[in-house]
């Protein structure tokens, strides 16, 4: 584990802690849709990213999307052996000819997967990740949803966390509560990080890229840590700095 692993660690451990102290003091509909939302960043999206990494994400929904780019000289170019830079620089102007803006096309390419074939192939792959983890997040999101508003509504005139919110599934909740919070300070931390990184790396400062990717394994797509989840998310939004 890195040094942005364990940070993160004892973030969601002293959340944890604290909510099982403190209990649950909000409304049930804000739980259920917190739980929700917690179960499909962390088992949606990288059920999503595994599925993106297997056979059918590779080659069967990134070759459908392959068959819907158009055949033009910029996606019939290799990238097979350019280095990044010099593959970005014609993704770009791939998603130029798509009329992507650029800040946009910053989020497909930090996802491209295919790198060994044509730019067509390369885009397709931005496109097939982006559509696989968006509807994992979906069903991760609504089949809790669904099912707690259904107990929900079956246990409606009961408190099921206690009067004061400190029974046990009151504790619970409260510790649910905290993590998600915690997982928000740690996102924000890594958005500043990340911003710095690309800002510096932009200006041929590159000692803070290249501390995180030693740090979360960045050149090891094998490898899978939450702390590289956060990154991963602040980089979609911010790496179109470092490719202008």
């Amino acid at each position: 584990m890195g040094v942005f692993d364990w940070i993160l660690l004892i973030l969601l451990i002293v959340a944890a802690l604290w909510g099982l102290i403190r209990g649950y003091k909000s409304s049930i509909p804000k739980l259920i849709f917190i739980v929700s939302i917690v179960v499909a960043i962390y088992a949606g999206i990288p059920i999503g990213t595994s599925i993106m990494n297997s056979q059918f994400g590779q080659i069967t929904v990134t070759n459908f999307y392959q068959s819907k780019l158009p055949d033009s000289d910029v996606f019939l170019k290799s990238i097979n052996g350019l280095t990044i830079a010099d593959r970005n620089i014609l993704l770009n102007e791939a998603f130029t000819s798509l009329h992507f803006p650029k800040f946009f096309a910053g989020f497909f390419i930090s996802k491209v997967s295919v790198v060994s074939e044509t730019v067509k192939a390369a885009v397709a792959s931005s496109f097939a990740y982006y559509t696989i983890v968006g509807v994992m997040f979906i069903i991760f999101f609504l089949l809790p949803c669904i099912v707690l508003n259904i107990i929900y509504k079956m246990i409606k005139k009961v408190s099921p966390f206690g009067e004061d919110g400190k029974n046990m599934l009151g504790r619970i909740a409260g510790a649910i509560q905290m993590i998600v919070f915690a997982s928000v300070i740690y996102y924000v931390i890594m958005f500043i990080v990340v911003l710095i990184s690309q800002i510096t790396f932009k200006n041929g400062i590159s000692n803070v890229n290249d501390f995180l990717i030693k740090d979360l394994k960045l050149d090891n797509t094998s490898s899978f840590s939450l702390a590289r989840l956060f990154y991963t998310y602040s980089l979609s939004l911010l790496n179109w700095i470092s490719l202008r």
